[in-house]
């Protein structure tokens, strides 16, 4: 099977590449030209045909590739592609960030120590009552604390969800879902009182069996590991009658199906392996090798999410306690799927647009929770926050939503040529910043992508039953509803 030629990386301090930092505002920039059809014939006679600037894709017998060529220039195999405003996106995602935490983990961005100064709990109720009230037209609104270690500040994320709810007027308290993402060792069976209180949605983090998990998850200032605390922790909450999804960071491409196999094995069916991002320690504390290795595993990465596939087609295939991995999840929706709905596979994402924005420790306003270890692509200040009498203008206003808004894979030179452009969206905002400086940069993963979506879309075609059955679905439901993600999943992607 012949596929199309590696994306090469912009160096954003390059002539020719844009200045570090914010691009020219989108309205005075023209698309670039868009490529041809892209085909990618096998030895078995067979073909894959997508039109890139659509999505549109067929496969079929290299004899009926004139038909599959002229299909794709007017109709999905499965579904036309549509691109909805983020305005009429029914669900906002509002994430509440602290930095300091108990952990030391090797990739994360957050800064570990335990004494930062925090927002208060009457600072954290009116910024819920300022998002309801500025955003009446979305459905849901899903406050979600996260860090760092959000539980270190648990009396102050209590008393904040407690006055609020005290407040509020039913119709907002019907609005408003609740959600945690935390490593799981501060948890107390107060917590966990408070979680089932509330109807909290709570996601740990473990990355897979021990030897996986301490060696990328050590206890802060120590080369102790925190794998047992966790699972105690876990145990904790399941005494309390409460349910909870996991997190696991894949940083080697070989750690991933040992820590499937963990999971199943400990009987969990939601699960969620995220692939590591380039971001925070991964690059700081290891410089320009540790990118360099990053890139040159994708394709690696790829095939094993692919093999984690194959076990789950496999399983679901025979078993009525179906498993549902997020990250394929994820990616067959946006090869199903017309509305696009994962923000996080979306071009522009949707981050302060009416699907997701993220407030830090001191109250700033930023469009996305992963942006907040860059101040210069803050929304507003905490100041400008507490002053403004109308929340929504700071989001109107902002000169950094301008730029994002323009993110689309036709405006960044490498996206535009690249084939899986409509369905990977040109990948993570944050994480391409954090590698390249700029807003108009491609993917940190574009060979990960590229062949993650075209193994699945082969998998649709020699096996007509994996796309529902990698849902969590029976072999027979309608194609109809392969696609219908919950409120959870299309703003968190299945973290909660």
């Amino acid at each position: 099977m012949t596929v199309s030629q590696p994306v090469t990386f912009v160096d954003a301090a390059a002539a020719d590449a844009p200045a570090r930092g914010l691009p020219l505002a989108p309205e005075h920039e023209q698309p670039f030209a868009p490529p041809e059809l892209y085909e990618s014939w096998r030895s078995d006679g067979k073909v894959l045909v997508i039109d890139p600037p659509s999505g549109r894709w067929w496969i079929g017998q290299s004899s009926r590739v004139e038909q599959g060529r002229d299909k794709v220039r007017h109709v999905n195999t499965l579904t036309e592609p549509v691109d909805p405003a983020y305005e009429d996106y029914p669900v906002m995602l509002a994430v509440i960030k602290n930095k300091d935490c108990n952990l030391g983990c090797t990739y994360c961005f957050a800064e570990a120590d335990t004494t930062r100064a925090y927002l208060t709990g009457e600072k954290i109720c009116s910024l819920f009552h300022q998002i309801l009230a500025n955003f009446p037209n979305k459905q849901k609104i899903v406050f979600l604390f996260s860090g760092g270690e959000p539980l270190l500040h648990f009396k102050t994320i209590r008393e904040a969800v407690a006055r609020f709810t005290e407040e509020a007027e039913p119709a907002q308290r019907e609005r408003v879902m609740w959600g945690i993402m935390t490593n799981g060792t501060p948890i107390t069976d107060e917590v966990a009182g408070f979680f089932r209180e509330y109807g909290f949605n709570v996601c740990v983090s473990i990355d897979g069996p021990p030897e996986i998990h301490d060696r990328n998850r050590p206890v802060l200032n120590s080369s102790r590991g925190s794998h047992a605390k966790v699972e105690e922790k876990l145990e904790l909450l399941t005494s309390h009658g409460l349910s909870y999804s996991n997190i696991c960071t894949i940083v080697e491409p070989e750690d991933l199906m040992p820590t499937f196999d963990y999971q199943v094995g400990k009987g969990r069916r939601n699960l969620y392996m995220r692939p590591l991002r380039m971001q925070g320690r991964q690059i700081s504390g290891e410089g320009s090798s540790a990118v360099e290795e990053y890139f040159d595993t994708q394709h690696v990465m790829a095939s094993e999410f692919l093999r984690m596939a194959d076990r789950i087609i496999e399983y679901n295939r025979t078993h009525d306690d179906k498993i549902v991995e997020q990250t394929i999840a994820n990616h067959v929706r946006h090869l199903i799927d017309p509305k696009k709905t994962f923000m996080c596979l979306k071009g522009p994402c949707g981050a302060g647009a009416g699907a997701k924005m993220g407030v830090d420790w001191e109250g700033n306003l930023y469009p996305c929770d992963t942006l907040v270890e860059f101040p210069e692509l803050q929304i507003a200040s905490a100041t400008q926050v507490d002053h403004s009498r109308d929340f929504a203008q700071l989001f109107r206003d902002s000169h950094v939503l301008k730029q994002m808004s323009g993110r689309r894979p036709e405006h960044i030179r490498e996206c535009s040529q690249c084939h899986v452009q409509k369905f990977c969206g040109s990948g993570c905002t944050a994480t391409s910043y954090s590698v390249h400086g700029n807003l108009r940069s491609p993917s940190d993963r574009c060979d990960y992508e590229r062949a993650l979506f075209e193994g699945l879309l082969w998998r649709f075609y020699d096996q007509p039953d994996s796309a529902p059955l990698l849902l969590g679905m029976e072999r027979s439901t309608k194609r109809s509803q392969w696609a219908r993600p919950s409120v959870l999943e299309m703003c968190t992607g299945g973290a909660l």
